[in-house]
């Protein structure tokens, strides 16, 4: 529409150059009518004026001397005049007539040419009409597409938002399956470690009942080797009388008197048998030590086989629970990795959530906004109000019926008079958090300065002490500890609990006893002095 629009337009321009041309000359063509109408007009009239001033002239002749000279002269040079004047208007006239048949004819010319161009011209409403149409539906379309694109854009910032939920999801996915990876593989130590704990009880018991058993079996060796002693030196003796009974025999018939040798004969066998009894005697016992002995080192053979074993199975626990620890390791740094991991994905989300509004912004609170956070939630400034108003109530009592503005307005002033008391706080606060000359306001930072005051200042501990009916008081007063973890965490960090940390605040008050308004003192402290309370929540 817009080119056929053009294009008519371009023919209109062309078509205007004959219609200015035409134009021109008409204007040409009046110009020089009305110039020959304003000299015939100025012919007409100065020959009027002529002819009546000879008019006059005559009119003054008859009035005066007849043969005036001068004034015949006058008459007769006005009446010349005016003669000469009579006798340039036909051509003037005839000037005018052909200035007017050329002014007509550039009219008539003009006026056709001006048809031609109108009706070139009306082509352009129509097509005016159409374009103005097309142009309409074009807006129409044109914020379609618009809303379109903004939707795409709105839809794609959704996906990216999701990818990064999503990334952040399978980030905490991860940490969860470190974190039970970490415990499986510690389950998995500490029953090896349990298992080398028994094994070692194991091979102690067994190196304890082996040396036992080596000494029973040394003893037994040395009670068999004393007994084989005594049997040789018994079968010695055996030997060396069972040689005199011999010799003896022999001696016997060599002798005239035979009856000493009888009688020695006698004596030494009776030694022989009683050595012969006692040797059997050794031989059994020499017997029984000997089966005993194999019999102990039988059982020591198989306690030390019971041992290598043990001592094997020992061996592969104590390597299980080397790699076991070494696992910890890797699986401890995956864990960190993983919490590494899934921190950064959660802080790209809460960025973006912070830049599109959906979250509010994390910024640290100013040094007077901490001191008054402080002071609140700690029943402080409370307290110190209720001192200003009783003092004030007690110099200038109010009536029952006083009004809500007086009564407003009195509260106003115990206030300010807590605040003037507590202005050295203030100014503390100040000086230890406000930043330097030429830097801003509005950046967190930390400083040891500001941790000595709130560890070793000793007002800030005092301020968390139980006192009316302050958050520690509410904590000591609760008998559950859910409820207390609750009071604690939405009165100082302004969130709820999680349940590690509702466990940990149950524990610790179970166990405080008669300890427990110490214990929610330094509860409340510990969460003053953390840097999440410096946070906006």
């Amino acid at each position: 529409m817009q080119k056929e629009r053009v294009e008519t337009w371009a023919e209109i321009d062309k078509s205007e150059i004959p219609f200015k041309d035409f134009l021109k000359k008409a204007d040409v063509a009046k110009v020089a009518l009305d110039k020959a109408k304003k000299l015939l007009d100025d012919a007409s009239a100065r020959q009027i004026l002529l002819e009546e001033a000879a008019a006059k002239l005559e009119q003054a002749k008859s009035l005066g001397l007849a043969d005036d000279a001068d004034l015949k002269q006058a008459i007769a040079t006005t009446k010349a005049k005016a003669e000469g004047s009579k006798g340039l208007l036909p051509g003037l006239e005839k000037g005018v007539a052909d200035a007017t048949t050329a002014t007509d004819a550039s009219q008539l010319a003009l006026d056709s040419d001006r048809v031609r161009v109108k009706e070139i011209a009306s082509k352009l409403s129509p097509i005016e009409q159409r374009l103005r149409a097309a142009d309409s539906n074009f807006l129409v379309v044109r914020s379609t597409w618009q809303k379109a694109q903004s939707d795409q854009t709105f839809v794609l910032n959704q996906i990216v938002d999701l990818k990064r939920i999503e990334t952040w999801l399978a980030a905490s996915k991860a940490v969860q399956h470190a974190e039970l990876d970490l415990v499986a593989e510690a389950k998995t130590l500490a029953h090896a470690k349990d298992e080398v704990a028994q094994f070692g009880i194991g091979v102690s018991w067994l190196k304890k009942k082996i040396t036992d058993r080596v000494a029973a079996r040394d003893a037994a060796l040395g009670t068999l080797t004393q007994a084989k002693k005594e049997r040789n030196v018994s079968a010695v003796k055996l030997s060396l009388l069972q040689n005199t009974l011999d010799s003896i025999d022999k001696s016997l018939a060599l002798v005239n008197a035979t009856e000493p040798l009888i009688a020695a004969k006698q004596t030494i066998q009776i030694s022989v048998d009683a050595l012969n009894v006692s040797l059997q005697s050794q031989e059994s016992r020499c017997s029984v030590l000997d089966v005993d002995l194999s019999r102990l080192q039988k059982v020591l053979d198989s306690e030390t086989g019971k041992l290598a074993v043990e001592q094997k199975e020992l061996s592969r626990c104590e390597q299980r629970v080397a790699q076991g620890e070494a696992l910890i390791l890797v699986k401890e740094q995956n864990k960190t990795q993983a919490m590494d991991t899934c921190s950064v994905a959660l802080q790209v989300v809460v960025d973006r959530r912070q830049k599109m509004g959906y979250l509010a912004l994390t910024r640290p609170l100013s040094p007077e906004q901490l001191c008054l956070s402080v002071f609140q939630t700690t029943g402080v400034l409370k307290n110190y109000v209720a001192a200003e108003s009783a003092d004030l109530d007690k110099q200038t009592p109010m009536v029952v019926d006083a009004p809500s503005e007086q009564r407003a307005a009195r509260r106003l002033q115990a206030t300010r008079k807590a605040m003037d008391k507590l202005r050295s706080h203030l100014d503390t606060f100040a000086d230890l958090y406000s930043s330097g000359v030429g830097q801003t306001s509005d950046e967190f930072f930390a400083s040891p300065d500001q941790a000595l005051y709130m560890s070793n200042g000793g007002s800030v501990f005092q301020w968390s002490a139980p006192s009316n009916n302050n958050v520690a008081a509410q904590v000591v007063q609760s008998p559950e500890g859910a409820v207390a973890s609750k009071l604690l965490y939405r009165a100082l960090l302004s969130r709820e609990p999680t349940l590690e940390e509702q466990d940990w605040v149950f524990k610790v008050l179970d166990q405080a006893g008669d300890k427990k308004p110490m214990i929610a003192q330094e509860l409340v402290w510990s969460m003053l002095t953390s840097s999440e309370f410096r946070i906006y929540p």
